[in-house]
């Protein structure tokens, strides 16, 4: 959660970006100045500076920022765990986030080329095939 903005923009994990990076993408690689967050908001009117985020941040990743609230009143930085509605981490919640990440990069399921088809589909002792 964004309060006082004390992070910095390239190095910190601050935005939510699936599926494993949380770091926010530069628009431009060679513009990628020391940075705090707190130099894109604008704390008179607890928004954003558009003009700021636009110019900084690809436009994925400016959407996401802009997204974020900033608070009314001027509170700490917080870490919270976007998969739990109370923002806090567990285990298992964890654990659903790798299995949606790992099937996402899972583009080729090998148990559905056509030799594993023809090779479940012999007529052997089940032990066999658990063996293949």
């Amino acid at each position: 959660m964004i309060g006082e903005g004390d992070l910095d923009v390239w190095i910190d994990i601050w935005i939510d970006k699936p599926p494993i990076s949380f770091h926010p993408s530069p628009r431009d690689e060679l513009n990628m100045p020391e940075l705090k967050v707190s130099a894109s908001i604008d704390f008179d009117c607890r928004m954003w500076k558009l003009d700021t985020v636009l110019e900084l941040f690809a436009k994925e990743d400016a959407y996401r920022i802009l997204c974020l609230a900033v608070p009314r009143r001027k509170v700490s930085d917080k870490l919270i765990w976007n998969e739990k509605r109370l923002g806090e981490f567990s285990i298992k919640s964890a654990y659903h986030v790798a299995r949606r990440v790992f099937a996402r990069s899972a583009s080729l399921d090998v148990s559905k080329l056509p030799i594993w088809k023809l090779l479940w589909s012999t007529r052997v002792l089940p032990k066999i095939h658990h063996f293949v």
